[in-house]
């Protein structure tokens, strides 16, 4: 089978490598796969489908990039801010001498107008206005102290919404959001359908916008699209044209991992992050000396919800039993071979920034679920279970025991973490077996806790690097994992008062003093870890592959920080890279 696989690989390279060997004009052409939408459907909006795609990251810029490892902020259009003594006021200095890639001047009006229009598609509800006193300057103005992650939120957002194409809509959503400021300031305090169906209809005259070409500020400007390649040309007016040695982008398509794992052995592209099986990735690094294997964290955990609303997993002791009884790192490699092992906690917290975030002793106070399959078989004892003649439990009712565990069709990774479960509890004499749902269905089951036990992400650190995001997510009003999960508003806490999830959210949101955060985080870890509405199973690694010295040279090394800021978008590090010089084309190649 595998030399079926690597002879069709050889062959789709052969191809690949006649069409794509040679650089027209000595141009340096760095190659990396993605996916687009075919022509005629592409458009250069890329608020509405049709306009987002791989080519975003190169064409418009931040504001800030964050990188996660170090929780710093890396200037991009943005070059300084700062936030008032009560939290209220955030301002931010922009860089001078930017240009759009029609040439316009960069102001911050831009930037306004970018943040207006995602307060139109629902967020942005802190903000009570947003102020340009000059070119370069942007100054919002804030209802409540600003949380967490708010300045995030805005510090990470593409600026893809250039005031001489947009404004005429903006200036309407401005409008929108004074009307909602006095709607929230005034005596009703609630806002009125009326400010909902506004936004909406906006946010329909956005999407309906079709322009030709996208327009924005970044290292690269849109060339050409087909639907095999899509061609970037460096923006020679760019704010850090200078800095940079490469040419043109050109992005494969990217059909499935079979494909770029074909790019990848005939050394068609120079990076990408394809998730791959040990054999095949040994198998890449052998065939090619120049390619190296970068594996950052993407922030988030992946494992299996657990449905409360449904016996036995409504019943706390079985949740335990199964905890007990699991050997996670089997699930991960058989799941993701290079992922990360997480501690036999089970808190929310990430396993990479526990460190940060949690102190020793609220660990001591919760349970550490080491593996004990004994300790599974004395709990459903003692819960009334019993050994059937086949050597499976039955209920204390006397019917057997089965669970279903749900996972996400067409997400192989997740697939085979099911299985590996269903193999683990089979062997803890408890029948189980896998459904897998298309990703709409999958999701609509969840929301109606129609399922036992299912596969998908818990811990989710992602672009912020922020425990809040994972424990909105747990615990939060309408939240997936709460809902899903079944979660009720409030817990008993270790010292028998009441665990309030709405009002230790708000804390965590607001709090800025180091001692109040890590208190605050270890209350809602601990009661994660107690009540256990999630099975964390491996923290996920991304796997980038990068050919150091072909055409381009100097790739970061694995243990650069920078490559944590992947997890929010692995194309906007390279382009990063790219434009500041650090990644630059092999000089014998020219």
């Amino acid at each position: 089978m595998k030399k079926l696989a690597f002879s069709l690989f050889g062959c789709l390279c052969f191809l690949f490598l006649l069409s794509c060997s040679k650089a027209p004009n000595n141009k340096v052409i760095l190659r990396l796969d993605g996916g687009w939408y075919i022509p005629p459907a592409f458009h250069g909006n890329p608020y509405a489908p049709g306009g987002d795609g791989t080519h975003m990251h190169f064409i418009w810029n931040r504001l800030f990039l964050l990188v996660p490892a170090t929780d710093q902020n890396i200037p991009r259009l943005g070059l300084s801010h700062n936030i008032s003594s009560d939290r209220r006021v955030l301002t931010i200095k922009l860089r001078k001498g930017v240009l759009w890639h029609d040439e316009t001047p960069f102001t911050a009006k831009d930037v306004k107008a970018s943040i207006l229009i995602k307060y139109a598609g629902g967020w942005g509800d802190i903000i009570r206005r947003i102020k340009t006193p000059d070119d370069y300057t942007v100054i919002f103005e804030m209802r409540e102290q600003i949380g967490a992650i708010d300045e995030k939120i805005i510090f990470n957002d593409r600026i893809m919404a250039p005031y001489h194409i947009f404004g005429k809509i903006t200036d309407r959503i401005e409008k929108i959001m004074e009307e909602d400021d006095r709607k929230m300031t005034g005596p009703q305090k609630e806002k009125s359908a009326a400010i909902f169906e506004k936004k909406a209809e906006i946010m329909q005259e956005i999407y309906s916008f079709r322009p030709s070409v996208p327009i924005g500020t970044g290292p690269f400007k849109f060339s050409f699209v087909t639907g095999s390649d899509f061609g970037l040309k460096k923006f020679k007016k760019g704010f850090e044209a200078k800095k940079i040695s490469i040419d043109e982008i050109r992005i494969l398509k990217n059909v499935s991992n079979d494909i770029t794992w074909a790019y990848l052995i005939g050394g068609a592209i120079d990076v990408t992050h394809p998730a791959t099986l040990q054999d095949v990735t040994e198998q890449i690094l052998k065939l090619n000396p120049k390619t190296r294997l970068i594996l950052p964290s993407d922030y988030g955990e992946f494992g299996f919800v657990f449905n409360t609303k449904k016996y036995p997993l409504s019943d706390i002791r079985f949740r335990k039993a199964l905890a007990y009884g699991v050997k996670k790192d089997n699930i991960r490699l058989i799941s993701y071979y290079y992922s990360k092992t997480v501690s036999n906690y089970n808190t929310g917290v990430l396993h990479s920034l526990s460190d940060r975030w949690l102190d020793k002793s609220d660990l001591d106070k919760m349970t550490s679920y080491d593996y004990n399959p004994e300790k599974t078989h004395q709990i459903l004892k003692e819960m009334g279970f019993s050994i059937d003649k086949e050597g499976f439990y039955l209920k204390p009712n006397g019917l057997p025991l089965k669970l279903t565990i749900a996972g996400f069709a067409g997400r192989s990774d997740w697939v085979l973490g099911c299985e590996g479960l269903v193999s683990q509890l089979r062997k803890l004499h408890i029948r189980a077996e896998i459904k897998t749902y298309e990703g709409a269905l999958f999701h609509q089951r969840l929301a109606a806790n129609k399922f036992d036990i299912a596969a998908n992400f818990g811990a989710d650190y992602r672009a912020y690097a922020h425990p809040l995001t994972t424990f909105e997510r747990y615990f939060g009003n309408g939240a997936y994992i709460k809902s899903a999960s079944g979660m009720p508003d409030q817990v008993k806490y270790h010292d028998g008062t009441t665990l309030s999830f709405k009002k230790e959210l708000h804390v965590l949101n607001k709090a800025r003093e180091p001692g109040l955060i890590k208190k605050t985080v270890g209350k809602l870890a601990w009661a994660a870890n107690e009540y256990l509405p999630f099975l964390s199973i491996y923290e996920k690694n991304l796997m980038i592959f990068v050919v150091d010295g072909k055409r381009v040279k100097g790739w970061p090394s694995p243990e650069d920080p920078i490559w944590s800021a992947s997890s929010a978008g692995m194309e906007s590090v390279f382009a990063y890279l790219i434009s500041t010089g650090i990644v630059r084309s092999v000089k014998e190649y020219r």
